[in-house]
């Protein structure tokens, strides 16, 4: 019996250790291309004076300097990213990104990435991502015979592929599957 359990370990070990180097370096990917984006929003920045406007709005006319400088500038936008993003569900807007974001509420992708990231503790993209898969965690129970295309659709997804390899990436299994745990 130990004869057969310690190969079956070792392969198990051995078949965990790429995946574990994938997600590691995808992750390093990841923070390096946000790292990069926050670089170029700067030097953007930097070639402009410091009265750049943050958003046309007269209640958030703000400069570069006061974004640094106070707190109260960075919570403003803060309310105003929750306020588009979660409570008018543009997290849903299959067109979603960064860019689209920032113009919405009239500002630019860096003090987007800024404030998710300070506030969330996530990439503009995760938080995106999580929010959809909530969405979609709640059609899946509350419509049960929902097609996964149709959910897919009403959560800002492209296809039913897309939204089942992001589900399955983040839950650990199928929407089809935590369904089906959910019904039980």
């Amino acid at each position: 019996m130990k004869s057969i359990l310690i190969p079956l370990v070792v392969l198990i070990v051995l078949a965990l250790v790429p995946v574990l180097i994938i997600k590691k370096k995808r992750a390093a990917f990841e923070r390096s291309q946000l790292d990069a984006m926050q670089d170029a929003g700067k030097a953007d920045d930097a070639g402009q004076a410091d009265e750049v406007a943050v958003s046309e709005s007269p209640d958030l006319d703000v400069s570069v300097a006061d974004v640094n400088e106070n707190p109260d500038v960075l919570d403003k936008l803060l309310n105003k990213f929750n306020k588009v993003f979660i409570e008018e569900q543009a997290y849903l807007d299959p067109n979603m990104t960064m860019e689209e974001m920032a113009s919405r509420i009239g500002t630019n992708r860096t003090y987007i990435s800024r404030i998710v990231n300070m506030k969330y503790g996530v990439s503009f993209r995760e938080y995106l991502n999580t929010l959809r898969i909530e969405h979609a965690k709640k059609l899946l129970m509350s419509e049960p015979n929902s097609s996964m295309v149709s959910i897919s659709g009403r959560c800002g997804f492209y296809g039913a592929n897309q939204f089942i390899r992001k589900f399955r990436e983040m839950e650990g299994v199928t929407p089809t599957v935590w369904r089906a745990s959910r019904r039980v």
